[in-house]
């Protein structure tokens, strides 16, 4: 008997527990985010390092043209689509989403795309492998980019997508500032 009552007030206690869990408050936007890492990435900067731990706090912080979905495909990221690529697949363009915002409140546009990338490619191994074919890169508008190959490259979005040293994107003043 002792033992029916015992799980009995086990069992409202946990109600209990759950029910103020799931009516607790909303969530709020703003604040401050405490975040305790296990030691100190070598940069912040995706571009320059591709290590782990670099790799981990900055794809929290920064977005690229294209990510991997869950089956490692390429999957559109500050990209509106997968972009267009052309028959002989020597081009790409690639829209960027309208309304995209930076952390400074400016727009993101395709000329931020273009030095982001043209900077990736100097910097990350894998920006320096796809931009060993490479003939050109440029903003065509305000939200569209066209990546011109020199040779087809399959890798191509992939590389655009990779995590690890990925080719994300920051606003055009910054890549000239610290290129």
């Amino acid at each position: 008997m002792k033992s029916k009552v015992f799980l009995s007030l086990i069992l409202a206690l946990c109600i209990i527990i759950l029910f103020a869990i799931s009516s607790s408050t909303k969530p709020q936007m703003g604040g401050v985010l405490k975040v305790v890492i296990d030691a100190d990435p070598p940069t912040l900067d995706p571009h320059a390092s591709s290590t782990t731990l670099t790799t981990i706090v900055g794809y929290h912080m920064f977005e690229g043209l294209f990510t991997l979905g869950e089956t490692l495909n390429p999957i559109p990221m500050l990209a509106a689509d997968l972009p267009e690529i052309s028959d002989d697949k020597l081009v790409y363009t690639i829209k960027l989403r309208p309304g995209l915002k930076f952390h400074n409140g400016q727009d993101v546009t395709a000329e931020d795309a273009v030095a982001s990338v043209k900077r990736w490619g100097k910097m990350s191994k894998y920006g320096k492998s796809l931009f060993k074919n490479v003939d050109s890169i440029e903003a065509k508008d305000r939200l569209t980019v066209e990546l011109r190959l020199t040779k087809p490259v399959g890798t191509t979005l992939i590389f655009l997508a990779f995590l690890k040293g990925g080719a994300y994107i920051y606003p055009k003043d910054i890549c000239e500032k610290i290129s």
